[in-house]
């Protein structure tokens, strides 16, 4: 439930209360909050509250709607204590907890050089207002026109975001021409694939789809009770082995053995709460279920084996680190009980997708038949632990208008990028390894309109490419793969979709370019552009010796006209946060940014707000 304020210039004020989660605001009955002027439109605007947050959307008024004397062209988050005006009506927002404490709320005329606004002042008897450190601006006066996840008008239910605990609110600053990138994100890199590991293709038909979910096992917790709910399915895990020993465990299980587990988690499961080694927050049946799981299927992997959402998910340890689309898992997980068992599930996912076991020097590397690659290191390399990657398929069929409603570009953005397209002019997708390069590629070639596109793809690694799309593969000596990027670039087509390159074969695609070649669209791994860029250029420096580096980074700068760098917010969001002209000049390579996002805030539920400029 929440209130709304609403003061007529000149005339009373007065506060209505809603329990419901939309509003509409107009001068004709019909409407939620009715304002009767001539000034205001028969449907004026929508209020929205979503997650804890308010978003307002003008409907296409006449006079058009403001908050905090800046007229809004679409959805928009407010807070309490914006002003929202709305023709000769001023309209302040206040929460139930707040609009019932006794607070005390006026209005009054706030002289500015372009005429009078209104200024909230709110009081509780016996205290004082509440004063803003020096440097800072009160949150009342910031108008967030950050990317909604859903436009507002959407009959869809909002994105499931995981709870995450609140940051301290960053430093908002608008962008400027300049070669630092605006706002970076760390990303831990995966290991490489080691020489001499094979890939494979394998069916995942054979799996069980009956597969207990920990993802409903846990709200989220903070870190002490994640830490107590991974103390208790460990000591669970550990009294099973110890009662049934590892043999047995190991072994295959038939229904008697099933049965025997399954009453030894039961036991240890009464002993555990007898003992008051249970979290008050975690229920018995749901640690018997996580057990169960661990012991007798895939445990907190098996849940993620189908998941299309998936990005990846990586066991380090007994741990389990989750990321999918448009959200971020994190840790919020049981994870696994012991190194033993994430052993034992390893093999037991070997045994149903037919796969053989890590093989003598401890790794193991295959791409399933859904897309998703499987990677894993033994303990013989780890002192003990095991390490499991699943990645899920880097494709999926985005394009430019998705990706604006899901507020990964601006539309501001979308049109540069369809314009770039046309003209056939050279892109680089710079982001980390799993960071959303393939969507925005991917979004890049639907915006061609002639569908002539071209996609070249290293061998094993399908599940990075469109299935439907004509593909050159990129394999053999590093003589063939040189052949196949210029025979690629010889045959013209409007778009040439390229995976991340090592030296020698970035140095054929420049070679290309500087022939002629155009509409090539390359993906680099890097954490920014600029970082990206320089270690390119030494990897060609390496492989060209008559190139040294600051030439090399300078070859690239003018190969491509602009460089789009994407990253994944720490709530599991996909966002271009930059959008950078490439120019390079006697005194070495700059970037003059075209557009990019600012970091505002981070919410209370764990997103990020935040706003793109140009």
């Amino acid at each position: 439930m929440f209130s709304i304020i609403i003061s007529e210039k000149g005339g009373a004020e007065r506060r209505e209360q809603y329990g419901q989660n939309e509003i509409t605001i107009g001068r004709v009955k019909g409407n939620d909050l009715v304002l009767p002027k001539g000034n205001v439109s028969k449907r004026h605007a929508r209020l929205i509250v979503r997650d804890g947050r308010y978003i307002v959307t003008d409907l296409k008024s006449t006079n058009g709607t403001y908050v905090n004397h800046r007229r809004i062209t679409h959805a928009t988050l407010v807070r309490e204590g914006d002003r929202i005006y709305i023709g000769d009506f001023v309209l302040w927002l206040e929460d139930a907890a707040t609009s019932h404490d006794g607070t005390e709320s006026s209005f009054e005329p706030e002289s500015s050089g372009t005429g009078n606004s209104y200024r909230r002042q709110a009081r509780t008897a016996g205290s004082s207002p509440r004063s803003t450190s020096s440097g800072a601006s009160p949150a009342g006066d910031q108008i967030s026109h950050f990317p909604l996840e859903h436009d507002p008008d959407d009959s869809a239910p909002p994105v499931d975001l995981p709870v995450a605990p609140r940051l301290p609110t960053g430093l908002r600053a608008r962008p400027t021409t300049s070669s630092e990138h605006m706002g970076n994100t760390l990303e831990v890199p995966t290991a490489d694939q080691p020489r001499g590991v094979s890939s494979s293709t394998v069916s995942v038909a054979a799996i069980s789809e009956h597969q207990v979910s920990s993802r409903a096992a846990s709200s989220h917790p903070t870190d002490t009770r994640l830490r107590q709910h991974r103390e208790a399915l460990e000591q669970l895990i550990s009294a099973v082995e110890q009662e049934l020993g590892l043999d047995m465990l190991d072994a295959t299980h038939d229904d008697e053995a099933r049965r025997a587990i399954a009453q030894a988690v039961d036991r240890a499961v009464t002993t555990i709460g007898d003992n008051d080694d249970l979290p008050a927050d975690l229920d018995a049946a749901t640690l018997r279920a996580a057990g169960l799981a661990e012991l007798l299927e895939l445990g907190a992997l098996g849940p993620y084996l189908n998941d299309d959402q998936l990005l990846q998910a990586r066991v380090i340890g007994t741990a389990l680190d989750v990321k999918l689309r448009g959200r971020n898992d994190g840790l919020d997980q049981l994870g696994f009980g012991t190194d033993a068992s994430v052993g034992r599930i390893l093999a037991r996912l070997c045994q149903r997708l037919n796969l053989d076991p890590p093989n003598s020097d401890g790794y193991l590397d295959t791409t399933l038949e859904n897309g998703k690659r499987l990677f894993a290191m033994t303990p013989q390399h780890t002192g003990g632990a095991h390490l499991i990657v699943l990645e899920g398929r880097g494709e999926q069929r985005e394009n430019l208008e998705a990706l604006v409603r899901s507020g990964t570009i601006s539309r501001g953005m979308a049109s540069l990028l369809r314009h770039c397209v046309r003209a056939r002019a050279n892109i680089l997708v710079v982001g980390s390894r799993s960071e959303g390069k393939i969507d925005i590629s991917s979004a890049l070639a639907s915006a061609n309109r002639s569908g002539c596109t071209l996609w070249l793809h290293d061998e094993g690694h399908t599940g990075w490419t469109p299935a439907d799309v004509t593909t050159v593969k990129l394999a053999g000596s590093a003589a063939e793969r040189s052949r196949a990027i210029t025979s690629a670039c010889r045959i013209g087509p409007e778009l040439i979709m390229v995976p991340p390159l090592g030296g020698a074969d970035t140095l054929a695609l420049l070679d290309a370019v500087t022939h002629g070649a155009a509409g090539i669209v390359l993906r680099i791994n890097g954490v920014t552009a600029r970082k990206a860029l320089d270690r390119v250029a030494t990897d060609m420096a390496a492989h060209r010796s008559a190139l040294d580096q600051l030439v090399a980074r300078q070859w690239l700068a003018s190969s491509f006209d602009i460089a789009v760098e994407v990253t994944r917010l720490h709530d599991g969001r996909l966002r271009v946060v930059r959008i950078a002209e490439l120019r390079s000049r006697s005194h070495g390579t700059t970037f003059t940014d075209i557009f990019a996002f600012a970091y505002h805030r981070v919410a209370t539920g764990g997103s990020v707000e935040g706003a793109f400029y140009a």
